[in-house]
């Protein structure tokens, strides 16, 4: 899931990074319309089963988990690392243009390099959670995404940004897709749709705030000072982590 998402951003950052600065932003938005129609070729390539085991079938009493202690530890989680994760990945762009006045190529060629780094992040996550668990991951996880955030605090350019890039996608590949697994990992297969669905609003909570109180707070304290603000935070779910694979 998130290497895929990873590759739309390879291929099409590009194409709308030299787009944008040549044609303008309407037929970016248009392009866009169109490639959502992709999607339903592959549709009716995917058949449900006839027949739902016990352990799957539908249970209303199964949403009881969600007043389980466990729960509120991993929305906890949820909402704070992805403060941390969405607060930065949605500035950097931001920053790109605003401090160094970085073209639209150049941010649609950081867009492509994050999203290599994000396809191998994913790979990489999987491969970890595999090996040597949940609970080591998801602490690889809060590391790196707080040592890109202090890295991507102290650039010098357009430049620096592009070779960061790369790097920044694998911190950002790495903790969704331990997110993910974690989540999957949480749901009761009753109601697996209907609970991992809510597990992603309440991570969208996080994304909310984070995109909406870091940005507004460039304008008081300015980028770095932001991004090493978003770093710290990441501190909170080091508890909450410790807490919640205790109860495990």
């Amino acid at each position: 899931m998130v290497g895929g998402r990873a590759w739309g951003f390879i291929i099409l950052s590009l194409v709308f990074g030299f787009l944008a600065q040549g044609e303008g932003y309407t037929i970016v938005f248009l392009l866009i319309a169109a490639f959502m129609f992709f999607p339903f070729l592959f549709l009716n390539k995917i058949k449900e089963p006839r027949v739902r085991t016990e352990e799957e079938t539908f249970e209303w009493k199964a949403f009881r988990c969600f007043l389980s202690p466990q729960f509120v530890l991993f929305s906890l989680y949820a909402i704070f690392y992805s403060i941390v994760s969405f607060g930065v990945d949605g500035l950097v762009t931001y920053f790109m243009s605003s401090s160094f006045n970085s073209p639209e190529t150049a941010i649609g060629t950081y867009g492509a390099l994050r999203g290599i780094g994000a396809a191998v992040g994913a790979i990489v996550a999987g491969l970890t959670v595999d090996r040597k668990g949940k609970k080591l991951s998801a602490f690889i996880a809060l590391l790196v995404i707080s040592l890109g955030s202090l890295l991507i605090a102290v650039a010098t350019g357009t430049n620096y940004l592009l070779t960061f890039g790369i790097f920044w996608g694998l911190a950002w590949g790495f903790q969704e897709t331990v997110f993910f697994a974690l989540a999957m990992g949480m749901t009761d297969k009753r109601i697996a749709a209907s609970m991992f669905a809510i597990l992603m609003a309440v991570s969208n909570i996080g994304t909310a705030i984070g995109e909406g109180v870091a940005t507004s707070m460039t304008a008081v304290i300015g980028f770095r000072l932001v991004f090493v603000a978003l770093a710290l935070l990441n501190v909170v779910n080091i508890p909450v982590l410790v807490r919640m694979f205790g109860k495990r």
